[in-house]
């Protein structure tokens, strides 16, 4: 709860003293109750009502050109039963100043913020800096504390890391990089990767990632997709990777013993035969060490303009699984949805979804599961949204369970 004190703090310290020389300050909230009728993670009947906040902040141009702070938090109140004793929760998304060069020759970002460079997926408090150079050259480097340690109250675990890039406007970016971390004075991870994307053709597209672990000594993940668009309404998407979860989590995880190694292979088609129609079907295998599974599936999808924007689909999805690679015995469920959303004038929203699930084994006495969910809002304000939405199912885990939730979203906007 720190942390989001820590943050309603800072925005409010900003907001009131706007002679910062900030040129715009943009703030938003999203306030919402949900109502359960039971708890999920201990299934403890009663009537939980937790109420949810979550605030944004962004602030540009502070004072310098190219100086900004972006900021999010978000925190809970549990009302009703207190399912932990702690009255609520609260935490920093992220928060962090950030620094661009006005002719974008360098990039420095510091506070606590999300890594998605290369092999590093992460969420760190700590400090990026990249930059470009000439002929299409980049680098970057980054170093801090992981905002989550995998041991508790663990005092020394760090992370850092690096990638260099090469970029051709519209055809190629390639990147090499590297992630390593420490936990409690102790090698937790050495990873290092390949990812990119080409164009070697207008109609073609490739994208792809190569990730090794030094530490594991072998890849735990290799992704390849290939989208090929040989007419204009027409997008054919052919996938393949390999993934071993193990390696990602580090030396120091416990989880890593429990995760297991899988390939999978597959296409997705999505063609647009008249405005406003999309068919999509799509295919999947999975290979597992000890099972092996099947997914196939498609959707219809129709829109059009009536009174706003509206959306009708039906979507029709089958798995198969079996315990053994060579057994010809599989066992799965078929998948029914159908939904609809719409916008009306600009301010009224509805949507409605009905999802039919049939087991081809019973799962403690039940043969099919029903979900339903609607949702309504209305923009009051240019500004002002509320929302709110209810979800009923009826499934092997509970005879009727129903949740509830209610939306209001703020947004405000400054230009000095």
């Amino acid at each position: 709860m720190r942390y989001i004190r820590f943050f309603i703090l800072t925005m409010g310290v900003i907001v009131i003293y706007y002679n910062l020389n900030a040129k715009t300050i943009e703030f938003s909230s999203r306030t919402f109750p949900r109502f359960l009728d039971s708890n999920p993670a201990t299934d403890i009947n009663g009537l939980f009502v937790p109420i949810y906040e979550y605030l944004t902040l962004n602030v540009n141009n502070i004072g310098v050109e190219g100086l900004s702070l972006h900021a999010s938090g978000w925190g809970r109140l549990d009302t009703g039963q207190d399912p932990d004793n702690k009255g609520g929760d609260g935490d920093l998304l992220f928060g962090y100043l950030d620094y661009r060069n006005s002719k974008n020759y360098y990039h420095i970002r510091l506070g606590r913020q999300f890594l998605f460079r290369g092999v590093a997926i992460d969420n760190m408090d700590g400090i990026l800096v990249n930059s470009t150079a000439p002929y299409g050259l980049g680098a970057e480097v980054f170093a801090g504390k992981p905002v989550v340690s995998k041991i508790e109250d663990i005092k020394s675990d760090l992370l850092y890391g690096a990638r260099l890039s090469y970029h051709i406007p519209w055809r190629l970016e390639a990147g090499l990089s590297g992630l390593f971390s420490r936990e409690n004075s102790r090698t937790d991870r050495e990873n290092i990767g390949l990812d990119g994307f080409a164009r070697p053709i207008s109609m073609v597209e490739v994208s792809w990632k190569l990730f090794y672990s030094l530490l594991f000594q072998n890849i735990y993940e290799g992704t390849i997709n290939i989208d090929v668009l040989p007419l204009k309404d027409l997008k054919v998407t052919l996938s393949g990777e390999t993934i071993d979860p193990s390696a990602p989590l580090g030396a120091t995880s416990i989880f890593s013993v429990f995760t297991e190694k899988y390939f999978n292979a597959g296409f997705n088609v999505n063609y647009t035969p008249l405005d406003g129609l999309t068919l999509n079907t799509s295919y999947a295998n999975y290979q597992f060490v000890t099972d092996q599974a099947h997914r196939f599936g498609g959707a219809v999808i129709y829109s059009i303009k009536l009174f706003g924007e509206n959306l009708f689909g039906v979507n029709f999805e089958q798995l198969k699984y079996s315990e053994e690679p060579s057994s010809e015995t599989m066992t799965g469920f078929y998948q029914f949805r159908l939904f609809t959303e719409n916008t009306f004038f600009e301010k009224l929203k509805f949507s409605l979804e009905w999802i039919r699930t049939i087991f081809d084994q019973y799962v403690y006495n039940y043969n099919a599961s029903d979900d339903v969910t609607a949702s309504a809002g209305y923009k009051i304000l240019k500004d002002l949204e509320v929302l709110g939405s209810i979800y009923y199912s009826k499934n092997p885990r509970y005879e009727d369970e129903l949740q509830g939730s209610i939306f209001v979203n703020y947004k405000f906007g400054k230009t000095f």
